[in-house]
């Protein structure tokens, strides 16, 4: 198991390289706060990135990389600061960042990358960006790119919407939930010669839509795939040992249990292969079939705080490898992570300058893009931080030890559940970490999301700043959106 960063530790190891006043921003027991009333880095430590002299020449600067040199000096594996990021390749990632931006605006000047493409960059496999990748900018024209990357956010809005089935009840979601789209006319060229383009994408969105055949309108969740499950992890949460344990999807039940779930999911299918590159009409999603992760492979026994932290996004398993058992069975390792709690940056731009977007990437350029410095720093200094609930800082390891961040457990199954189960854990994975580094955790119906309808985006920044502020008087923007 990976060494962990203790609270302290980490505050000691601030003060030492003097990037934090004295306050209690690192305190073990932190205030509670409302969903919305999460506590921003920067009221404590503004202007904390440029405590260290950014440049090439200096040992802090980030071609020599800030959290590797964290770690030089107190022990900490990148790892263990940022759950699921590659830290070691963060300089490269803002330079495919920064091709990606010159790429769009060269057709679309208006076009900005903001905290949702950022992160998508941040969470995607290395491979996609460089030459040939599904974001690199020579695998397909500036607007499929830009359609590529704004994929992603909508996809996993709707994941953290299915989360929790009572989301689909809660005043939050509201917005979220796709309405039943009109019929409208097939596209024609008199549309065309108009300039329609409002009814050019609501001619294309609707005609292109996925659809459900062939199956009845809904199916109950199976109580067989849940006892299997059950029965597979020994009657007993996988990670505290504890008994009586509730069964959680890696995929939402709600995704494909009735043909308007499965259509909803289906229309925002292309998310799910530019964020993961796993193809959601394989294995996870059909357009014949009902329920298809309805199955134990899709399933993992936990306990029940663990499940509520897991609804809510606190918390998510990584998958890490496999091993065919002598009897012909496969043990599949999987690692616990807390999320980052983090604060909302929901569709901020980034601050690439539009004026040269050919500028070189260096340590003092990163140091002039606010929003990069703000995420940076707040995921070295959250993402190993104690959970905010106190129940959940009593959780324990079946070996009696406080659960924390890299946590490995293994999971013992039928050879032929092994890839599907792989799926569907990486799918999960990628939607929390993506989720939480949005600052997403406890509150993901902020996020960017799609009009059904139209298929045009939605952000929620504006609903965020004012309610953020107590402000809000505003009726949801689109019931279409998701």
């Amino acid at each position: 198991m990976p060494s962990c960063l203790s609270v302290w530790t980490l505050y000691l190891c601030a003060t030492l390289m003097k990037i934090l006043p004295t306050n209690n921003y690192l305190n073990p027991e932190p205030t509670q706060y409302k969903s919305h009333e999460k506590q921003p880095y920067q009221q404590h430590c503004p202007g904390i990135l440029h405590g260290f002299p950014l440049n090439k020449t200096n040992s802090y600067g980030l071609d020599m990389d800030l959290a590797t040199t964290m770690g030089t000096h107190f022990d900490i594996s990148p790892a263990d600061l940022v759950p699921g990021l590659n830290i070691d390749g963060i300089q490269n990632r803002l330079r495919y960042a920064q091709n990606i931006n010159a790429e769009i605006t060269s057709v679309r000047p208006d076009f900005q990358l903001r905290t949702e493409h950022m992160v998508a960059i941040f969470v995607v496999d290395l491979k996609d960006l460089e030459s040939g990748g599904g974001l690199s900018p020579d695998a397909c024209d500036p607007l499929h790119l830009k359609e590529r990357l704004e994929s992603i956010s909508p996809f996993c809005k709707h994941y953290m919407l299915h989360r929790d089935p009572k989301n689909l009840g809660e005043s939050e979601w509201a917005h979220a939930i796709p309405g039943t789209p009109e019929e409208q006319p097939p596209l024609n060229h008199e549309m065309i010669r108009n300039h329609d383009s409002e009814q050019i994408k609501k001619s294309i969105t609707y005609h292109s839509r996925f659809k459900t055949i062939e199956t009845p309108p809904s199916i109950p969740p199976s109580k067989q795939e849940q006892m299997k499950c059950v029965e597979r992890d020994g009657h007993r949460c996988v990670v505290t040992g504890s008994a009586d344990p509730r069964v959680f999807w890696f995929i939402p039940e709600t995704w494909n249990d009735t043909v308007k779930h499965n259509d909803d999911t289906g229309n925002l299918e292309e998310g799910c292969i530019n964020l993961t590159n796993i193809p959601l009409l394989e294995d996870i999603h059909s357009a014949i079939e009902l329920g298809k992760t309805h199955k134990a492979w899709n399933m993992l026994s936990v306990c029940e705080d663990l499940y509520e932290a897991l609804t809510e996004g606190r918390c998510a398993f990584k998958y890490m490898g496999r091993q065919t058992l002598d009897d012909g069975k496969v043990a599949v390792e999987l690692q616990f992570y807390w999320m980052p709690f983090m604060s909302g940056r929901f569709n901020r731009p980034v601050g690439f300058n539009p004026e040269d977007p050919s500028e070189e990437v260096t340590s003092d350029y990163v140091s002039e893009l606010p929003l990069f410095e703000e995420l940076f720093i707040e995921m070295l200094l959250e993402s190993n931080a104690a959970p905010g609930l106190n129940k959940l800082k009593n959780i324990t390891t079946k070996f009696e030890k406080r659960l924390r961040s890299g946590y490995s457990f293994h999971v013992t199954m039928p050879k032929e559940d092994a890839e599907k189960f792989k799926s569907v854990v990486k799918v999960h994975w990628a939607c929390m970490v993506f989720t939480a580094l949005c600052g997403g955790t406890c509150e993901a119906w902020y996020m960017t999301g799609r009009n059904q309808t139209d298929g045009s985006l939605k952000p929620r920044d504006r609903e965020f700043n004012l309610d953020k502020t107590g402000l809000s008087t505003l009726a949801p923007r689109d019931s279409q959106t998701i």
